[in-house]
């Protein structure tokens, strides 16, 4: 799958954008505010419907209080808290107390073959199908009064012109567990949090060794061949041609932990802040581990400009989308 629509409404450097079109691989200028903002609220949406805990990226943000361990499970994965006042107001519009982020996602094979299987029971999902098979998923995000807790939604599920979208015991019994499959589909890369145990339990795994060994490879016939080791007390180390792999510098250990990322996440869309072009391998053939990546580098071709503030606005203008060359 990949992304083709974005729109974020209500972030203080977001305050309302759309983005149409997006490539496969789409590089925003950047890093800055509005690209920041704009990884922020599709990691939200998307760790949402896949029912993982969002806990850790918002108080990255500054936005929730207590953090959640890379293990801990989300009690209510649909209330968030307790929030930081300070941190939500300096993250949220000017006056506002919510978020909406709207995707349109292209299914790839997979996906489209779990709506057909539902559809056997819903015709209506299958005349949608043969349509338009764009699906359109809208998340919000909505704080309290006294700003301590974020209430997290699903506030539409459309297929071409038809809606899927109902809430409690209507809600069509199969839209979970598809919401959980899509949302496992994008993930975010964080060099800085990237732990290495799952490598080297890939290594030893049956199913995950194919993946751990195309990571080996991921530098190119050019570049030292990967592997994740028991170093010293037992912690994993990365190793470059059989040798410590940071003799390669730090740019050469966030590529190696940029393409694990792409391998072993299971993941269609990456979302990086860092840009390497690396990343234009993982996206090439028949066997790349990934359909979809959006980073950021200063002369990237997508922009994200800030206008002025509309005179008596409370939360902003639109910000421009504009493609132009590096």
């Amino acid at each position: 799958m990949f992304i083709r629509s974005l729109t974020v409404r209500g972030l203080r450097d977001l305050p309302a954008h759309t983005i149409d079109g997006l490539p496969r691989r789409a590089v925003l200028g950047g890093p800055n505010p509005q690209s920041v903002a704009l990884f922020d609220a599709v990691e939200l949406a998307f760790r949402f419907l896949a029912e993982r805990p969002v806990e850790p990226g918002l108080h990255r943000a500054g936005v929730c209080a207590a953090p959640l361990g890379p293990d801990d499970e989300s009690p209510t994965p649909e209330e968030v808290g307790p929030l930081d006042p300070e941190g939500l107001r300096a993250w949220l519009a000017p006056d506002s107390l919510s978020l909406t982020v709207e995707a349109i996602v292209e299914l790839d094979p997979l996906l489209h073959a779990r709506l057909r299987t539902a559809a056997t029971a819903e015709p209506r999902l299958a005349v949608a199908l043969a349509r338009d098979p764009a699906l359109r998923v809208v998340v919000g995000a909505l704080a309290t009064t006294d700003q301590s807790l974020l209430a997290l939604s699903l506030q539409a599920f459309d297929i071409g012109d038809e809606s899927f979208h109902q809430a409690g015991a209507e809600r069509p019994r199969w839209q979970r567990a598809f919401l959980r499959a899509l949302g496992a589909r994008v993930h975010r890369f964080r060099s800085d949090e990237v732990r290495l145990e799952p490598l080297l339990r890939a290594a030893s795994g049956r199913e995950s060794f194919a993946d751990y060994a195309r990571w080996c490879e991921a530098f190119g016939p050019d570049g030292p061949r990967l592997r994740v080791a028991a170093g010293p007390a037992g912690l994993p180390m990365l190793l470059g041609d059989g040798l410590p792999l940071r003799r390669f510098g730090e740019a050469g250990l966030r590529r190696a932990l940029l393409a694990a990322a792409a391998h072993l996440h299971q993941a269609d869309v990456l979302l990086s802040e860092l840009d390497d072009p690396l990343l234009d391998r993982l996206l090439e053939g028949e066997a790349a581990p990934l359909e979809q990546c959006i980073s950021a580098r200063p002369d990237g071709a997508l922009h994200l400009q800030a206008e002025a503030p509309a005179p008596g606005s409370r939360q902003g203008r639109a910000l421009s989308f504009t493609r132009g060359g590096p």
